[in-house]
């Protein structure tokens, strides 16, 4: 089945005829979809107005959409939803404007996907910085290194190893940051609770964990942890997941540290390190 979309355009001025894309529309003869700017500031400086209207007329054309119509106004007759459209796009000239109708092999679903990407471009708006895994890694590595540099010199880079692997009793396992010469002395992990973890990545760190302390129970292994933010909107949901994996950590025997302690665990063991 063809299915068809059309861009819906804001034009403050018809007579100037300058317009900005608001929204988009696709359909077929079994669906309608829409979407709109999340963002309106662009579409603000645009119009030198409030685009309060424009945003009310969004709403109101979302609820349309879900009962299969194609614009406020619209009902299902005889003719086709195309031509019904082609006649609004040709006739309105409104400070909201519909372009006239075009065909695709596409499915809906991933029409309205891909216009929105195309066709609505949102404001540079500041974005929430979220602490992903990557960070926790570099936190930890960056952490243990200026410790070992500090009371070791040169000869902290051959301490220093990211590639060691700890014998488990099941496997060996690889952690961010072993500190080793000839025989691993403690290990690091990095783990960020500020995005949501995968219960992959939950799995294999229990079962690196419990391997290792299995094996070598008095083995130092710390797990470095990124707390969720206060300002991450899914904060409540990620805290509770930090909480009760944090204490699943802490009971299969490693140490849960946040950045600012990890120089002070490493120094804690320092005494045990042969170089």
């Amino acid at each position: 089945m063809v299915s068809r979309y059309s861009i819906i355009q804001y034009v403050p001025n018809p007579i100037a005829d300058e317009r900005i894309n608001v929204g988009v529309l696709a359909f077929d003869e079994d669906l309608v979809r829409v979407r709109f700017l999340n963002n309106w500031e662009r579409v603000r400086h645009f119009g030198r107005e409030d685009p309060h209207f424009l945003q009310d007329f969004a709403s109101r054309r979302e609820k349309v959409a879900a009962q299969g119509l194609l614009f406020p106004g619209d009902f299902p007759n005889q003719v086709s939803r195309q031509d019904r459209l082609l006649k609004v796009a040709q006739g309105w000239f409104n400070s909201v404007q519909f372009t006239e109708p075009r065909g695709s092999l596409e499915t809906v679903e991933f029409l309205i996907d891909d216009l929105a990407k195309t066709y609505l471009v949102e404001s540079c708006v500041p974005q929430i910085r979220k602490h992903d895994r990557a960070f926790a890694v570099q936190v930890t590595k960056q952490r243990i290194k200026k410790v070992l540099e500090s009371h070791f010199n040169e000869k902290a880079k051959q301490l220093f190893r990211t590639d060691y692997r700890l014998s488990g009793c099941l496997k060996s396992h690889q952690f961010d940051v072993v500190v080793a010469n000839g025989k691993p002395y403690f290990a690091a992990q990095g783990v960020s609770f500020d995005v949501k973890i995968r219960s992959t990545e939950q799995d294999s760190m229990i079962l690196k964990i419990s391997d290792v302390k299995q094996n070598k129970p008095d083995f130092p292994l710390a797990i470095v942890t990124v707390p969720p933010q206060m300002n991450n909107p899914k904060y409540q949901q990620l805290n509770q997941v930090y909480e009760k994996t944090t204490g699943l950590f802490s009971d299969l025997g490693a140490e849960v540290l946040t950045a600012e302690k990890v120089e002070g665990w490493v120094s804690r063991h320092l005494g045990e390190i042969e170089v």
